[in-house]
């Protein structure tokens, strides 16, 4: 039997290695996460170049509509696994056994449900869609628990192996199956093979079992942890598929495929590169919190607060600037309005998970998690009524002001609330010299902004990354500087 990565939980958790572990291991959720994730982005350009927007904003619909069920029915179980799987090795098998009999036990009632809704005459037209719907759900949900517990393993190669079999189905089988005629269904299809081929691949390395009985006190911590998480997590979904259906209600379907494309791809571009962060950090804070106390935790929190701020500020930056040249570049010309709304998607995306990936952490630490219901349900009901209120007056860009205005809102009541129950570090000399260097960054793209083409693009992302990482260096962000000096004198000796 393998044993725990004890080396590197030391290594990275250990007193004076807080930067370097989370530094390190940030590196390779960013591998685990950016190389799927790349491969993901061409599903972008394949997809639309063979739907319309109409057919896209019902694949995106779709999409949100199961991730927010996922949320809603299985999260929970998946989010309490970081938080409260056991160290040693007997109390982690049994946590793991029940795990696995919660989500059979979830996927049974989902499965009897849909049974049940079939049998009703108004449902059975769409009993084909509501089937594959059901079938993505119970795949998608398996595969985040196998992907959650690689990572409280401290896996993140073997993380990014299944991210990779889940993105390359999705990308290759999807695109087969649009050209063979398989409509928007087709990358639901697609991404549920893939997400079952890798839970089976993954399920081995992950010693997942059903050997001991369920523990029941167990399974009311993570009901008490994990479910106003996700709760949480699904009214953020539903203020996302509000966003689309009141486009599609107020301004039509085509406006909302349009809408669709450009929340996806900047989001996810944001997005990707902000929970590698996270990802990095939040386990190893927990173990610090556990082993250490509140204090040690805050050490790799500061450097989470800020890494989010250096990769986010830059991405959210680079594509608002960049939008002609991206819209043109990876979306087909039906979805050339896109490129208008993407700076206000990039900025909300920003907020987003600076909220969800640093000051949530302060009520998930203090496992005052149902709190954060209520703030994202208050965020969803304002951001209903900022979409009726901007959208018959603004159109697509109304719809991306309500998002902009919906998380900031949300983001500096969870900061202010979240401080009455753990302080969370929010270093202001790293925030100052991210903004410096992201203006300055996009200061020296704006001339260029209208130029388009791939290899324009890409001159374009190479030339900020560089401007980016000069001033960064030069204003020795997060000590970069000893970093540089250390690493060419390894070389050199």
């Amino acid at each position: 039997m393998n044993e725990r990565p004890t080396e590197t939980v030391e290594a990275s958790t250990g007193p004076g290695h807080d930067g370097a572990g989370v530094g390190s291991h940030t590196v390779l959720y960013l591998l685990a996460r950016g190389v799927p994730g790349l491969m993901a982005f061409l599903a972008i350009p394949l997809f639309t170049s063979l739907l319309e927007p109409g057919e896209y904003a019902l694949y995106a619909v779709a999409m949100t509509s199961i991730g927010t069920a996922n949320s809603l029915l299985f999260e929970w179980i998946r989010w309490s696994i970081v938080r409260c799987m056991p160290v040693d090795e007997f109390g982690r098998r049994s946590f793991v056994s029940t795990v696995v009999r919660l989500w059979l036990g979830v996927s049974t009632l989902v499965v009897v449900t849909a049974a049940v809704a079939l049998a009703v005459p108004q449902v059975r037209p769409v009993g084909q869609v509501l089937a594959l719907a059901v079938a993505v759900l119970l795949a998608q949900s398996m595969f985040e628990i196998v992907t959650e517990v690689l990572r409280a393993d401290l896996r993140p190669w073997h993380f990014m192996v299944l991210h990779v079999i889940r993105a390359s189905s999705f990308v290759g089988l999807g695109y087969l199956l649009l050209r063979l005629g398989a409509g928007w269904t087709g990358p639901l299809i697609a991404v549920a093979v893939g997400m079952t081929i890798a839970c089976a691949a993954g399920w081995r390395r992950t010693r997942i079992t059903t050997g001991p009985p369920i523990d029941r006190a167990r399974t009311v911590e993570m009901f008490a942890y994990g479910v106003p998480i996700s709760v949480t997590v699904a009214l953020a979904g539903l203020i996302f598929l509000t966003d689309r259906l009141l486009v599609a209600l107020l301004i039509g379907n085509d406006a909302a495929g349009i809408y669709s494309v450009a929340f996806d791809f900047t989001t996810q571009t944001v997005t990707l590169l902000m929970v590698a962060v996270s990802m990095a950090a939040f386990p190893i804070a927990v173990r610090e919190l556990e082993t250490r106390g509140a204090d040690a935790a805050r050490r790799p929190m500061a450097v989470n607060a800020s890494l989010l701020l250096a990769i986010g500020v830059p991405a959210a930056i680079g594509a608002g600037v960049l939008a002609p040249g991206i819209a043109a570049v990876f979306f087909a010309p039906a979805y050339a309005a896109s490129a208008g709304i993407i700076p206000l998607i990039a900025l909300g995306a920003l907020l987003a998970g600076l909220k969800a990936y640093h000051f949530d952490t302060a009520l998930q630490f203090s496992r005052r998690t149902v709190q954060q219901v209520w703030i994202v349900l208050g965020a969803l009901l304002a951001n209903g009524g900022l979409n009726l209120l901007l959208i018959p007056a603004l159109g697509l860009t109304g719809a991306a002001l309500a998002s902009v205005l919906t998380f900031l809102g949300a983001l500096l009541f969870t900061a202010w609330w979240g401080r009455r129950h753990f302080r969370l570090p929010f270093p202001l000399r790293e925030t100052a010299i991210v903004v410096l260097a992201g203006t300055v960054m996009g200061c020296a793209l704006v001339p260029f902004r209208e130029s388009t083409g791939v290899l324009v693009l890409a001159v374009q992302v190479t030339a900020g990354v560089l401007v980016y990482g000069i001033v960064l260096v030069a204003l020795n962000f997060l000590g970069v500087r000893g970093l540089l000096r250390r690493a060419l004198g390894a070389d050199h000796a």
